[in-house]
């Protein structure tokens, strides 16, 4: 009997022994480096707190880059009055430069500094300068187009550019409010005025037979990917966020969305003729070229449901 009770309690000493070196083992373990999770925790708690340390900094430089300080005009030592970040590093213009500068440039977004505070203006708006005050007055701009090589025969110098029919441009930063270039030749009186080809040439896509409205192509291409990494994004979504653009910059008037879906459909169907003219694959598979198969996640459901349907 002794001798049982001794073997008992030798087992348990050993069992109490393992189970003491198992704790040693973890503890030992938890001294070591960190694990995966611990360390993303750890980063993100430091970086945290470095944002935090940086936040007053921060506040401090974006309320010092909204005051309106005196500059010189990047291209000549007169008072600056029109800041365009488009133009950077040489933003800082005065009147007379800005539209020298932006009569080209027209889709830069410039902000004027009369007041004592930033104000952004539309392209169709110029600063000058009236009984020794500075006053915003509309002025013309024509959209950027491709010119032809030679109008005519006579001498360049004979060639006029003028404003021709309002037009509406649609691009990444919303509406802008144009006018069609028009070139006349004042010896043969030929004129040329941008057609749908020269507009399509230029980057940009026709609303309607007429012209009045223009899409850039790169509003398309941004849509589409759009769609395509966020599927929920709607077309009223899309187009509010090209309106709420044309506010920030200035700019005001809405986009019709029922000429921008047809338009979008409209372009989409002859980028897709035009990949099939040259022979584009959106959907092969090297394994079963040239017979493909189609694959489905759902492939035996609809099996399923073809085998039972009625005809």
């Amino acid at each position: 009997m002794v001798t049982e009770q001794n073997l008992s309690q030798h087992l348990l000493d050993s069992e109490m022994q393992k189970l003491q070196e198992i704790l040693a083992t973890t503890v030992e373990a938890s001294d070591g480096p960190p694990s995966t999770s611990s360390s993303w925790s750890l980063r993100q708690s430091a970086a945290q707190d470095e944002w935090q340390k940086a936040r007053p900094y921060h506040l401090d430089c974006l309320l010092f880059s909204r005051v309106v300080k005196e500059n010189k005009c990047s291209q000549c030592s007169s008072p600056a009055i029109i800041r365009c970040r488009d133009c950077m590093p040489e933003e800082w213009l005065c009147m007379e430069c800005d539209i020298i500068c932006h009569k080209k440039l027209v889709l830069h977004n410039r902000e004027s500094c009369i007041d004592g505070f930033y104000r952004p203006i539309p392209p169709t708006v110029c600063c000058v300068k009236e009984n020794g005050r500075y006053t915003l007055k509309n002025q013309v701009r024509l959209l950027p187009t491709v010119r032809p090589d030679r109008l005519c025969t006579c001498d360049p110098t004979n060639i006029t550019e003028s404003a021709g029919r309002a037009t509406i441009l649609v691009c990444i930063n919303g509406r802008y409010d144009l006018y069609l270039p028009n070139l006349a030749c004042r010896v043969c009186l030929s004129q040329w005025t941008p057609d749908r080809s020269d507009l399509i040439r230029s980057g940009y896509w026709p609303a309607s037979v007429n012209a009045e409205t223009l899409f850039s192509v790169d509003v398309f291409s941004t849509f589409e990917e759009m769609k395509t990494v966020a599927p929920g994004l709607s077309r009223q979504g899309f187009l509010r966020l090209l309106e709420q653009r044309t506010e920030q910059f200035g700019r005001r008037g809405k986009i019709h969305g029922d000429a921008f879906q047809r338009s979008f459909v409209e372009y989409t169907f002859c980028q897709f003729l035009c990949e099939k003219m040259a022979n584009v694959e959106h959907f092969t598979c090297p394994a079963c070229t040239p017979n493909m198969l189609a694959v489905s996640a759902d492939g035996s459901r609809k099996l399923y449901r073809f085998q039972h349907s009625k005809g």
